[in-house]
């Protein structure tokens, strides 16, 4: 009966969930769970419970089962049971197509969500949760994890000065700036407040992330907007703090966040226009 859903669904068979596991490590876009096995509510309960997998919807999947079976495979996390002992082929694509274009939507609608309506790159709502996944998964894996806190120097005058209108094209080049300056598919860049932006970068180690820093320095500065009201230049700048980390279960994501602002803060106090670090 799967013959015909691999003709429009790639199909990944793993016996154990250890095997499932590092299926999804390998592929980024696992998209929904068909479980079939004797052990049905129990696995269900499993998969939902598993950190890695609990975002991604589940199909139990049996045969000729009782409606026992059912209600327990829905109760334990299931969010539909099709019985291929009582459905045609055609019958299952249809219902897998369904959830599949239904999932589809919503993580649409969910990407609009957290995305910043001006910039278009992630909001903070994003960023907060990418920063405790990262920092969970750089806990398990013993990696490094770096947060970059980039802030426009003299941005409130600016705005004044200039106008909304300015001051939000402004806005825009920065946030351009900053993700042509952080290329891995891991790195995550967003906008934390009015003039605020943030990068996570994932297995990075601090001196890497300094120069990535530095960069953005410049990059900004060569971006040549008049800005005849800071403090510190004639032209837009910003200041940057850097905080580096070797997560450990002890410890939360805050510590970094914290550090990295209190380096954004020593940046601002040093005259701005700079990148300031520190590794934890």
């Amino acid at each position: 009966m799967t013959d015909k859903l691999e003709d429009e669904f790639h199909l990944l068979n793993a016996e154990t969930m250890d095997e499932l596991l590092a299926l999804v490590g390998e592929r980024k876009r696992v998209e929904m769970l068909l479980v079939y096995t004797e052990s049905l509510a129990a696995d269900c309960a499993q998969l939902r419970a598993n950190e890695q997998l609990r975002g991604l919807p589940i199909l139990a999947v049996g045969r000729y089962g009782s409606e026992q079976m059912q209600d327990e495979a829905i109760t334990a996390g299931a969010i539909d049971y099709i019985d291929v002992g009582n459905v045609s082929a055609t019958v299952l694509e249809a219902r897998v197509r369904s959830l599949y274009e239904l999932k589809a939507r919503g993580d649409q609608l969910a990407e609009i969500a957290r995305l910043d309506a001006l910039t278009a790159v992630p909001n903070r709502y994003y960023f907060e949760e990418a920063i405790d996944v990262e920092w969970r998964r750089c806990c398990r894996e013993f990696n490094a994890l770096t947060l970059i806190m980039i802030d426009v120097d003299g941005f409130t005058a600016f705005n004044e000065h200039y106008g909304a209108g300015v001051g939000d094209n402004c806005l825009k080049r920065i946030a351009k700036v900053v993700e042509n300056n952080c290329l891995r598919a891991a790195d995550v860049v967003a906008r934390f407040d009015s003039d605020e932006f943030v990068v996570l970068l994932p297995g990075t180690e601090f001196e890497n992330a300094m120069r990535v820093g530095e960069n953005i320095c410049r990059a900004v500065a060569a971006l040549d907007l008049i800005h005849e009201y800071s403090d510190c230049s004639d032209i837009v700048t910003v200041s940057i703090g850097v905080a580096s980390i070797d997560p450990s279960q002890d410890q939360d994501y805050k510590l970094l966040v914290n550090e990295a602002e209190e380096m954004l803060h020593s940046a601002q106090q040093h005259g701005g226009n700079q990148a300031l670090g520190v590794a934890l």
